[in-house]
């Protein structure tokens, strides 16, 4: 029987071994919890900054614009064109268009009297 009952004690100290462990992990768990928890905040309070100060940019900048188009003189419009009584000028006349043979004709009339005349 005392053999039974060291078994007994031996088991129970395995057990409450096992239990202090993990305690300690839940505690070593409940602690990263909450330094995350803690992280997530401070980041929402940062969004929450940097959203406020853009929209006052903004608005700021929607205030400059603002002022920035009143001190600009608008300019009048313009009057609206008035038909010219007058007559319009005459075009000029169109140049005649030549056919291939006729270009190729002068060219080789051109070539002759180069050809003709003589180099000093």
């Amino acid at each position: 029987m005392a053999a039974a009952r060291s078994e007994r004690g031996v088991a129970l100290q395995r057990l409450k071994t096992k239990a202090d462990k993990a305690a300690a992990l839940a505690l070593a768990a409940k602690q990263q919890v909450r330094a995350v928890k803690a992280r997530l905040k401070r980041a929402r309070k940062l969004a929450k900054q940097l959203k406020k100060a853009a929209k006052q940019a903004r608005k700021k900048a929607k205030v400059a614009r603002l002022s920035v188009a009143a001190r600009i003189p608008k300019k009048a419009p313009k009057a609206p064109k008035v038909p010219k009584a007058h007559a319009k000028p005459a075009r000029r006349a169109a140049k005649p268009q030549l056919s291939a043979a006729a270009v190729a004709q002068s060219v080789i009339q051109h070539l002759n009297e180069q050809a003709q005349t003589p180099k000093p």
